[in-house]
């Protein structure tokens, strides 16, 4: 299944396909929406795709002051978006134009913006791949009210894993306005997605993630006793500055740290990197190191983690620093990985 920017202007595309070619007199016939023509649905995605063009661009509460300046004010939503189409109703020409451009610039929006950034709807405020969730929610319904104006069936695609995962996550908004007899749990099993809490990121997206910023990743280890060979269970975490190199984590620490014992007795090391603030994210990663205490063969990679920390003015300084006798360059491969993204959102 595709991300949720490429489903949305995917769905876009269906419904562009079935009123591309339309006469006006078709355009004119009856939607599902009560007193809405077919030509009146897609004036309304037209007005709201150009609302969530302003919401990518922080310019929300604006937009609808705007638009809303001559138009009395609803009991609801519903209400107010019923003002504005009676506002603005014209041809049903004009109405298809004016969803085509909007549909561009919509696409346009998303694709070019962070879609972790905060925006704000009129729900209210969400993450902007969470916007684009709720444009493609709201476009595949209408685009069902166009299609039953023409007597056409639309079936369900893998699209709708989206819009499932989203109304799972207790959108009440949104969950009212699904299909008759469509609850949360059987469109996913309409659309064969599993339902989760959290949206797993892909490779590139967690080393992405990772790497982000000066985030400093949580390395795990178990203590000893002194002079003993077991470990005592208690659990030693410390925050570590590292950068991913081919797909490894690479950090340095001290050979005979906690950390550093710990890491050439057991070859192994599990952390954790997360983003503190909402919608919050994290990747925990485990796997087998390798060691390098070499200073001269650890100089360029302990340049580039002090680069990224401190920047470039004092990275060579930081790399000389660290690059040195009793401290170890590590190399963790990961074996497992768990990263999650929007857990709250």
């Amino acid at each position: 299944m595709t991300g949720p920017v490429e489903a949305l202007i995917a769905q876009q595309v269906e419904l562009l396909a079935l009123v591309a070619d339309r006469p006006e007199d078709q355009l004119s016939l009856p939607s599902r929406c009560p007193g809405w023509s077919a030509a009146d649905v897609l004036l309304h995605l037209a007005q709201t795709n150009e609302m969530a063009v302003a919401s990518v661009n922080g310019r929300l509460s604006e937009f609808v002051a705007s638009v809303t300046a001559s138009i009395a004010p609803g009991d609801d939503v519903d209400g107010l978006a019923g003002a504005l189409v009676d506002a603005k109703r014209s041809t049903p020409g004009v109405a298809r134009d004016r969803y085509l451009t909007s549909a561009r610039a919509q696409a346009t929006a998303f694709v070019s913006c962070d879609l972790s950034a905060r925006v704000q709807w009129v729900a209210g405020e969400m993450a902007a791949r969470t916007l684009a969730t709720t444009r493609l929610s709201e476009t595949w319904i209408h685009t069902l009210d166009v299609a039953a104006a023409f007597g056409i069936e639309v079936p369900p695609t893998d699209r709708l894993g989206h819009v499932a995962r989203m109304v799972w996550r207790k959108r009440p908004y949104r969950q009212g306005r699904l299909e008759p007899g469509v609850s949360p749990s059987n469109l996913g099993a309409l659309v064969g997605y599993e339902i989760g809490m959290a949206r797993q990121m892909s490779t590139s997206e967690w080393i992405a993630f990772v790497s982000e910023g000066t985030r400093t990743m949580k390395l795990a280890a178990t203590r000893r006793k002194a002079g003993d060979h077991k470990e005592d269970g208690r659990p030693h975490v410390a925050p570590v500055w590292f950068v991913v190199e081919d797909g490894r984590f690479v950090f340095i620490t001290g050979a005979e740290s906690v950390k550093g014992r710990n890491l050439r007795r057991t070859g192994r090391a599990t952390l954790v990197v997360d983003d503190e603030d909402a919608p919050f994210s994290f990747v925990m990663a485990e796997g087998q190191v390798d060691l390098e205490n070499d200073p001269h063969a650890m100089l360029p990679l302990a340049t580039c983690i002090a680069r990224r920390y401190m920047g470039p003015e004092l990275a060579d300084e930081y790399g000389r620093r660290n690059a040195a006798e009793g401290e170890v360059l590590v190399s963790m491969k990961p074996t497992n990985v768990v990263a999650l993204a929007e857990i709250s959102d």
